[in-house]
């Protein structure tokens, strides 16, 4: 029988990026041509995934996913009960007798995963590790894209002095440590995607096959090289010995 998993996250890009790597899995839906979105700054272009690249079949379910699940306008992103149970009566008309992973964008994470437990699905939590992770430019490319963050919230403006890009991972990895994650089937370390063996076992925790070594390779290596770091500030941030105490 078919089942709904869901990262349950703040932030697209670690979210939609963990969920394309479950849908990996052959026990899930990976049947459309990957999308990306495309967030432009001073510091160059990052491409993140959009998981509409997996619901292309199911115009209905992926209109709905995307007004009333997925895009909420500003925080805290809240979610509604009623949105996720309409979405599962969704799902019921579509499936096709696989899973699939999509991505859930919040801030508050104990209600939305205990919510997804309520329905019987899987809830995936994600976290960037900023202090160990070699690829902090693919979060800060995100955020200082001038519009992709609320005005309220976060960076908006064209150009940015460096100190300013220290400050913002500093600030994302102290709200990122005060999170419960007790609620979650799993928790994945994006600050290990480099480690084979480490995201291999992230589909026997989840008790889902995994996808061959030499595929999940080649799928996190066309990703990162598409996302290599380019301008000054994303080489230095990546090597940067930052102080997040």
């Amino acid at each position: 029988m078919s089942q709904l998993y869901f990262v349950v996250t703040r932030g697209h890009n670690g979210g939609e990026f963990l969920s394309y790597l479950i849908n990996q899995s052959p026990d899930f839906e990976n049947t459309g041509k990957l999308i990306y979105e495309e967030y432009h700054s001073f510091m160059g272009t990052h491409y993140r995934i959009d998981d509409d690249w997996n619901l292309q079949d199911w115009d209905e379910f992926q209109e709905y996913y995307n007004q009333y699940v997925r895009q909420r306008e500003k925080p805290p992103y809240n979610l509604a009960p009623q949105y996720l149970r309409e979405l599962f009566c969704q799902w019921k008309k579509v499936r096709r007798g696989k899973n699939l992973c999509l991505f859930l964008n919040v801030t508050y994470y104990v209600p939305v995963a205990q919510m997804v437990h309520r329905s019987n699905c899987k809830a995936i939590g994600s976290i960037m590790n900023l202090p160990n992770n070699p690829a902090r430019h693919h979060h800060i490319m995100m955020e200082f894209d001038p519009t992709s963050t609320n005005a309220e919230e976060g960076p908006n403006q064209s150009s940015y002095q460096y100190q300013a890009i220290i400050d913002q991972i500093k600030d994302w990895h102290e709200e990122e440590t005060q999170h419960n994650y007790d609620h979650f089937d799993y928790v994945f370390d994006h600050s290990r995607i480099t480690d084979m063996n480490y995201v291999l076992d992230m589909y026997d925790h989840l008790e889902i096959t995994p996808p061959t070594a030499e595929h999940l390779q080649k799928v996190i290596g066309d990703y990162y090289h598409i996302n290599r770091p380019q301008h000054e500030f994303t080489r230095k941030i990546n090597q940067e010995k930052v102080d997040f105490h």
